[in-house]
């Protein structure tokens, strides 16, 4: 992943942690 890919990602899990649960490879 890009660097700025890998930020929105944690953007996205700090807004829904559900994903933590659902999408633990991420």
């Amino acid at each position: 992943l890009k660097e700025s890919e890998v930020q929105m990602n944690r953007e996205t899990i700090s807004k829904t942690p559900e994903i933590i649960v659902l999408k633990p490879a991420l």
